[in-house]
């Protein structure tokens, strides 16, 4: 299987397992969002030590604490399936959070690792993150995720210089390497309302 067709086998799988429930992660079109808007508890913990807007224009959401707990001390390796850590004490976050696995839907499919805590940070409520992956593989996706709903999410990440459009639909941002531009390589972001979330995505990603 080429790198291309691995790609776009995987993009499907991804597809099928979030449509199906067992999991939230991918690229999806922003759907209509007609949930109130709301502010955060100013009683949440604040999350500035866990997640960070001073990368923001490269999507970097993550402080270098955030990035430890999710993509290291959140699981491990056990052969190629992931195994959920111990108990993480997270900066701002004042109970112990316990890392859970998702599994995927089949064998093209990703596994998710999901943080769930809640705290406020860009005056939304922050109510966890997930890392997606494929073993021995370099896919993956990091997602945020939150109460408020998509346009007032959008508000707020786009204020701090995040690359999103205010619907919440896919956006792509062409990245430079090597001196060249790429138009099939870049950044991706999008937001969606899944159940009683909305989630926010922005990795580097491949389009047709």
């Amino acid at each position: 299987m080429t790198m291309r067709n691995m790609v776009v086998a995987l993009t499907g799988a991804l597809v099928v397992a979030a449509c199906s429930g067992g999991g939230d992660a991918g690229n999806h079109e922003a759907r209509p969002d007609d949930t109130t808007s709301v502010s955060a508890d100013p009683e949440l913990p604040d999350l500035t030590e866990l997640l960070s807007t001073a990368n923001a224009a490269e999507c970097v959401w993550l402080s270098a604490a955030g990035t430890k707990a999710l993509l290291e001390d959140s699981f491990i390796m056990a052969g190629d399936i992931p195994v959920a850590g111990p108990a993480l004490t997270l900066p701002g976050v004042p109970m112990p959070v316990e890392p859970r696995i998702i599994a995927p839907e089949d064998e093209f499919g990703p596994f998710g690792v999901r943080l769930d805590f809640q705290g406020q940070w860009l005056g939304m409520t922050v109510t966890g993150m997930s890392y997606w992956f494929v073993p021995r593989s370099d896919w993956q996706y990091r997602q945020l995720h939150f109460a408020e709903p998509v346009k007032d999410v959008a508000a707020a990440l786009g204020g701090a210089g995040f690359p999103v459009n205010a619907d919440g639909s896919t956006r792509r941002i062409t990245l430079e390497e090597g001196g060249a531009m790429y138009d099939y390589w870049g950044l991706v972001s999008n937001i969606t309302r899944e159940a009683d979330e909305t989630i926010f995505q922005c990795n580097e990603d491949g389009w047709d």
